[in-house]
């Protein structure tokens, strides 16, 4: 198409709607190529075995997982709010846990239908079973996992029955056991899955 064509669309009120819907149409589709990429590119690391542990700043992962989000998803309305946490501290792991950050923040705000979306990061210390943890949790208001879906979530079989969340918390589970790790999701608000999740990742805290 030539660029006076299409100045001669642009120009007509009755089609900026429709330009800004297909554009809208547009950035999704990249969004969801861009986010294949990376998990198949998550998968080909995790599969090889290449990425050996190390001590990694919490505060630098969350940084690069928003800044991630921001940039991929322009044209969609959030907030995310990160309550205040110790900087210094650190965990055990690789560079996949970027991978892990931007999966659990991309679903936060692909499915949901809230024309507002709102994402809480709450970081703490937490001792299990004589291990000292990073406790990460990221509470959104989407629409929420019922009980009997929580309950499967994470297993391969039913990621590749679904296309709600995708692989991608298949590769999450997996990362975050190759780190001795621990993640599962609750509700938001106690016994009502209907006003959103709270996905909890518990990984080895380095001092």
């Amino acid at each position: 198409m030539s660029s006076e064509a299409l100045s001669k669309i642009i120009d007509k009120p009755e089609n900026l709607a429709q330009i800004a819907k297909l554009n809208s149409i547009i950035l999704e589709q990249i969004n969801k190529a861009q986010i294949l990429a990376g998990n198949v590119h998550l998968i080909s690391k995790l599969e090889k075995g290449e990425e050996s542990k190390r001590p990694i700043k919490v505060h630098d992962i969350i940084e690069e997982g928003i800044d991630y989000i921001k940039k991929t998803f322009r044209n969609k309305d959030f907030s995310i709010n990160i309550q205040d946490f110790d900087k210094n501290l650190r965990i055990l792991a690789n560079d996949l846990i970027n991978g892990v950050i931007e999966n659990i923040l991309i679903n936060a705000i692909k499915h949901t239908d809230k024309e507002k979306i709102t994402i809480d990061i709450k970081i703490s210390s937490e001792i299990l079973e004589t291990i000292k943890y990073v406790k990460f949790q990221f509470k959104d208001n989407g629409p929420g996992i019922e009980d009997k879906v929580k309950a499967k979530l994470f297993r391969e079989t039913f990621q590749k029955t679904s296309e709600g969340l995708g692989v991608g918390l298949t590769i999450v589970h997996k990362i975050i056991g190759s780190y001795d790790g621990k993640i599962w999701v609750e509700d938001r608000i106690e016994n009502d899955y209907s006003k959103g999740s709270n996905f909890i990742l518990l990984i080895p805290q380095v001092n």
